[in-house]
């Protein structure tokens, strides 16, 4: 089609027209942020365009230095991104001393419960989105699973997530944390699983759909609260600056899950894969997500019990 994208990918182009409606709406209906003395609080645009030329410098060559054999650019788009993030926490320093205000309030560092729980979202969603692709990666091109059947494992998946989650929705406020480290240990034990069964090139589909049912429990049990846990400390004049730094950095932490398991990944098929690397590269970067997990149940352990959740934060 001339250059044009075709098939699946098309339906990437719908988030195209929302975004650039929601611009104007944004303009027109919402009201402008204002201080505690009533002036218009403004727009960190400086902010902005530090933190994302930090992020982008990062993320791309985690994500496309394997495909073109880790040039020397990779590297110094690396080290570029850290001076930039750098000087983006300096930026909002400076901003906050000066009682303008900051894209980032770095007040919220100073909690540890909150630092805790960003490294929870960050090793969790490093895992939630990965897994998808090396799973397809190795049910339909390594497998030759048909993608209709691998949607349909998905499915499978997905139910378990939708019964979980409405169960720990109320088991949560009762059993605080303990309901997201149970979530965590299935999610572990269901992934050592998919490595017995997904061990070369017959596989048993009848324990395939229960296994990735019990996975989706896991992430149904996780998921839901998974935010709630590192702001339900927070003072609640910084919690809606807390939540909006959750959202983004759980953003942040999917694409460099894609980038650093994915790399994991695709390192281990070399230049002609068969099955076999297909299966033993799927094992490596599976155990590397079982590693991830299990840093999130530690994470998990070291927030202080307390009382129970009161509520959740629905975060993805």
């Amino acid at each position: 089609m001339n250059g044009f994208p075709e098939g699946w990918r098309l339906i990437f182009l719908i988030n195209l027209p929302i975004g650039l409606l929601m611009v104007p709406m944004a303009l027109l209906f919402l009201p402008a942020d204002r201080r505690s003395d009533g002036r218009n609080a403004g727009f960190d645009y400086e902010g902005v365009l530090l933190l994302t030329g930090a992020l982008a410098c990062v993320i791309y060559p985690l994500i496309h230095g394997h495909e073109v054999g880790w040039p020397l650019w990779c590297f110094a788009m690396l080290g570029t991104g850290g001076i930039l993030l750098a000087m983006f926490v300096r930026n909002q320093k400076q901003k906050l001393s000066t009682e303008r205000l900051p894209l980032l309030d770095v007040r919220l560092f100073s909690f540890r419960d909150f630092n805790v729980g960003m490294a929870i979202v960050l090793f969790y969603f490093m895992v939630q989105d990965s897994y998808f692709l090396i799973n397809v990666m190795l049910l339909e091109t390594g497998l030759r699973f048909s993608s209709a059947e691998t949607g349909i494992l998905f499915v499978f998946q997905g139910v378990g997530y939708v019964i979980a989650s409405l169960i720990s929705l109320r088991l949560v406020p009762l059993f605080g944390k303990k309901v997201l480290q149970a979530g965590i240990l299935i999610m572990i034990v269901t992934l050592a699983m998919h490595i017995i069964v997904l061990n070369g090139p017959e596989v048993d589909r009848q324990w395939l759909y229960p296994i990735l049912f019990a996975y989706g429990t896991g992430c149904g049990s996780v998921l839901p609260s998974l935010l709630a846990v590192g702001l339900k400390n927070m003072p609640i004049e910084l919690a809606g600056a807390a939540s909006g730094t959750f959202s983004t950095f759980q953003q942040t932490a999917i694409a460099l899950g894609i980038g650093v398991i994915g790399g994991v990944f695709f390192s281990h098929l070399g230049p002609q894969p068969d099955v076999a690397d297909y299966i033993r590269a799927y094992r490596i970067a599976t155990l590397t997500n079982i590693a991830l997990l299990a840093l999130v149940g530690f994470l998990l352990w070291l927030l202080p019990a307390g009382e129970p959740l009161s509520g959740e934060i629905v975060s993805h």
